[in-house]
């Protein structure tokens, strides 16, 4: 009776083992989530419409018919906007600018040249690398120049002149929205006859403005 007593015990424990392995075994012991972190690197879009400002040094030179020459220094600074069409690594596209500028200084000849404001509209065209943009423009320029000079006469002359424009600069984003750039200007506004008192001349005035600007580019949807 004992002994049936035991083997039954030893039978029910087997049986109990066998299922707890079993089970055991069917559940996921080891459930391991693996979580893969991936950093997307950013994309830099020069396509589209952006907008943006300027500050930086301008210099304005007057040649007048006595063959003197003068110069005048000056800051700028001023907005701009524009809007690119890009294919592959070639872009093109307009941009429009309004600044404003001041002069200082006098010439040895007696003549001062003084003007307030810029407006101009240009074409660039050029290259993007990643982040990188390289472009070169041609557009016209126009600005109201005054012209002084006291051997004359008391009084001063203004006249608007317009002109081409020609220059070149380099951008590089610096967030995904947000670029930087640096560029030179030249404008040539030609020649342009002033009356002061009794005495008129013609002077061929240009400008030469070094500047840097940041400018946000909207999505392109």
């Amino acid at each position: 009776m004992r002994r049936s007593k035991v083997l039954a015990f030893a039978a029910a424990t087997t049986i109990t083992l066998s299922f707890c392995t079993s089970s055991h075994a069917a559940d996921p012991v080891d459930d391991m989530i693996v979580t893969d972190f991936v950093i997307e690197e950013p994309v830099y879009d020069w396509s589209g419409t952006y907008l943006g400002g300027h500050v930086g040094y301008t210099h304005l030179r007057g040649q007048d018919r006595f063959d003197s020459s003068s110069g005048y220094d000056g800051a700028v600074g001023g907005i701009f906007a524009g809007y690119n069409f890009v294919y592959d690594n070639f872009f093109v596209g307009p941009e429009l600018e309004a600044s404003y500028w001041g002069y200082s200084g006098h010439s040895s000849s007696g003549l001062d040249l003084d003007s307030d404001y810029m407006l101009a509209a240009k074409l660039r065209a050029g290259i993007t690398y990643d982040f990188l943009l390289g472009y070169a423009n041609i557009g016209v320029a126009t600005s109201r120049i005054t012209a002084e000079n006291r051997r004359f006469g008391s009084n001063s002359d203004s006249a608007q002149m317009t002109g081409w424009m020609i220059g070149a600069g380099v951008e590089a984003f610096i967030t995904e929205r947000l670029a930087v750039r640096l560029d030179y200007q030249h404008i040539d506004f030609g020649s342009k006859t002033f009356q002061i008192g009794s005495t008129s001349f013609s002077e061929d005035v240009t400008n030469d403005m070094v500047r840097l600007g940041v400018s946000y580019h909207f999505e392109t949807f």
